[in-house]
């Protein structure tokens, strides 16, 4: 990742079942400047995990989903980023596919010097485009609002960067999110990025879904390798692990994806 940039995609729509989290990083682009990215997801499981921890077999289920994001540098040191998906579902004979909720975000950066970086950044959530009566559910399709700190440490061959806050879907749930990335540039084109996307229901009763539960707690590793082809476009891979898991499954990410600065 360049140091410069928000990390991946994310990878991010963020179904329950493994959400992606869009790395969105604390630093911000430089005004005009901009990322977007292109990545495919592959989620799995046959195992979940209830309000007390016990591990179920269920039917497997599976998830495949294309994401979509974009980040944009804009004037007093802040930046426009959005995302959203196509995702399918399946599970037991039933099958779900549409277009995940529409996330539109903005950061504000506080501090920058020597490398240490504090932003504050907000989201808003919009309902996608799919059958809400059909499962497995793609989201919860409620509205939301997103407002999380940043911190970050950029050195010349590696990056530590944190953020922390609070998700809320209008009269449904409320999650407290925080997504640890650790960057290395073990060589010249190279990277590996480790992400640790942590969530935790606050309140809501479970609901025994893979895709939505206002109780969901898990905490996902993800493993993302970054090869640059040239000066704007990177070419990326990985997996995730789960890593703790609680009203939702217990399965794995492979992705692999595209990125385009201009």
């Amino acid at each position: 990742m360049n140091r410069k940039a928000t990390l991946l995609p994310f990878l991010l729509l963020l179904t329950f079942s493994g959400f992606k989290t869009t790395f969105g990083a604390s630093l911000v682009r430089e005004n005009g400047k901009g990322l977007l990215t292109l990545t495919y997801y592959f989620y799995t499981s046959k195992y979940y995990y209830d309000d007390n921890r016990n591990k179920t077999r269920v039917p497997q289920f599976y998830k495949n989903e294309l994401n979509l994001y974009l980040e944009y540098g804009l004037p007093y040191k802040s930046m426009f980023t959005f995302q959203t998906s196509v995702a399918h579902l399946k599970q037991s004979g039933d099958t779900n596919i549409g277009v995940g909720d529409f996330e539109f975000g903005l950061t504000k950066e506080l501090y920058r010097k020597n490398g240490n970086v504090l932003s504050v950044r907000g989201v808003g959530i919009v309902p996608g485009m799919y059958n809400r009566n059909e499962k497995p559910y793609l989201s919860l399709g409620k509205f939301g609002a997103e407002l999380s700190l940043g911190t970050g440490i950029y050195r010349n061959s590696f990056y530590i960067d944190n953020q922390i806050g609070l998700r809320k879907y209008f009269g449904e749930a409320n999650f407290i999110k925080d997504t640890l990335m650790i960057g290395i540039k073990p060589v010249s084109k190279w990277e590996y990025i480790a992400m640790f996307d942590i969530w935790y229901g606050l309140n809501g009763a479970p609901k025994g879904s893979f895709t939505i539960s206002p109780k969901t707690r898990f905490v996902q590793f993800y493993n993302t390798f970054r090869y640059k082809w040239d000066k704007r476009t990177s070419f990326i891979f990985g997996f995730s692990i789960n890593l703790y898991s609680e009203n939702t499954g217990s399965g794995n990410h492979l992705y692999m994806g595209i990125w385009r600065e201009f």
